[in-house]
């Protein structure tokens, strides 16, 4: 093989070695809207379905997978291991997610007798 096509084998050898890298890092990059989420214990979407008076005036942090989600990004539904909440948004809207898992933090409201979540902050694991 001759020096010039060696050095262009390796140069290419590089470049897609480099592309990699760059690619896998963005994958593994948190996505976050709204407020900053905190470090908080996650409660289970369960326990607050089942108990919602406990969490009452209280910030909650929850973790799911986005089921279904507003066209406009202003709600989603939110699966536990097995409950579903609605989760509305405070002061900010959310690209479409469908099928990613999250973790939002916000308060309990009654959405026409239903429990349901005032999320602030939403991290997109």
């Amino acid at each position: 093989m001759s020096a010039r096509k060696k050095a262009y084998t390796i140069t290419v050898f590089l470049i897609i070695v480099a592309s990699a890298t760059l690619i896998t890092a963005g994958c593994n990059k948190q996505v976050k809207f709204g407020t900053e989420v905190s470090s908080q214990a996650i409660t289970p979407i369960e326990n607050l379905v089942a108990k919602p008076a406990d969490y009452e005036k209280k910030t909650v942090k929850i973790e799911g997978q986005i089921i279904d989600e507003c066209p406009g990004g202003h709600w989603f539904h939110l699966k536990g291991s097995k409950e579903i909440i609605y989760v509305t948004l405070s002061g900010f809207i959310l690209p479409q997610k469908v099928g990613k898992t999250v973790v939002v933090e916000g308060s309990l409201v009654d959405n026409s007798g239903q429990v349901a979540l005032l999320g602030k902050g939403v991290e997109i694991k």
